[in-house]
């Protein structure tokens, strides 16, 4: 499945490149959310950069995104 696929390519530890980010950003690995399997990740807390939150990203978000990407060559927030 696609997050098999993301983790072999950034495993946890990877810093996501986020060029205007003032801290850094990490693929902490795989977990859950809205009850659905899903890469998470942490962000630097934009009070304090040394405490984390946080996010992540579904298998069905990822796979629309791909979609998206694949089907129009472009990548959108929505």
């Amino acid at each position: 499945m696609i997050i098999d696929d993301i983790l072999q390519i950034a495993p946890p530890g990877t810093e996501i490149p986020k060029p205007e980010a003032k801290g850094k950003f990490l693929v902490k690995g795989q977990g859950k959310r809205r009850g659905e399997r899903a890469i998470v990740y942490t962000i630097p807390g934009s009070d304090d950069p040394e405490k984390h939150y946080e996010k992540g990203l579904t298998e069905t978000e990822l796979e629309e995104a791909h979609d998206e990407l694949i089907s129009s060559g472009t990548l959108t927030k929505q």
